[in-house]
């Protein structure tokens, strides 16, 4: 699921427990994930200081949309890195580095 399908599936779950229907809990699958990723070599943690006005905007979102810190983080960075992927693709980051065989095919 892309990111932004993700919030508003997490905004109208939200926008339901307002009105009074509750929406699914997944903190057990977030513990079974941190599990996991603590015995695994599939998993890196991603660390970075960041401003309190972002870190309590963050927060609030997060809280609003019942997602974790690490749901949240992990959509944020795929979707940034599929928007850098469409940039570097649209002004052709590489062209002036291929080869003559490269160029000509």
């Amino acid at each position: 699921m892309k990111f932004d399908q993700e919030i508003l599936m997490r905004a109208l779950q939200f926008k339901n427990m307002v009105e009074g229907q509750p929406s699914g809990n997944t903190e057990g699958m977030e513990k079974l994930i941190e599990e996991h990723a603590s015995k695994s070599d599939e998993f890196k943690t991603v660390c970075a200081p960041i401003s309190v006005p972002l870190f309590e905007r963050m927060g609030e979102a997060m809280q609003k949309l019942g997602i974790s810190k690490r749901q949240f983080i992990e959509l944020a960075i795929v979707e940034a890195l599929d928007r850098v992927d469409t940039i570097f693709t649209s002004v052709d980051i590489f062209e002036n580095v291929r080869t003559d065989e490269e160029a000509t095919k």
